[in-house]
């Protein structure tokens, strides 16, 4: 969807600007060498969600977060930046996790 209004922008700055055919091609390069730059996380890293369905309820306690990072660290070996806690089951003894790692 961005680059469909990226494309309209750029059609309608180069329907209203004035100005030569050098200056309307350096300006579209530069919003598209910007969004490019922009688009590849070179200011922000990547994330992405996968969930994980965690056979250790007890270790869900704010008190034990710790290790519970530590403990999917070590079972996934992803850098995990942020997680969620979902649906606790506690006749299976399972917990349904959002885990937000980085990509890189």
């Amino acid at each position: 969807m961005t680059y469909l209004f990226l494309s309209i922008a750029i059609g309608l700055i180069m329907a209203v600007s004035t100005g030569t055919f050098f200056e309307h091609v350096v300006l579209a390069g530069f919003i598209l060498l910007l969004t490019s730059v922009l688009e590849r996380g070179f200011f922000a890293t990547q994330t992405s969600v996968i969930s994980i369905v965690y056979e250790k309820p007890e270790l869900i306690h704010p008190s034990k977060r710790k290790e519970l990072l530590d403990d999917l660290h070590a079972r996934t070996g992803l850098t995990i930046r942020h997680i969620e806690i979902g649906d606790i089951d506690y006749l299976k003894d399972a917990v349904v996790i959002k885990v937000y790692h980085e990509l890189r």
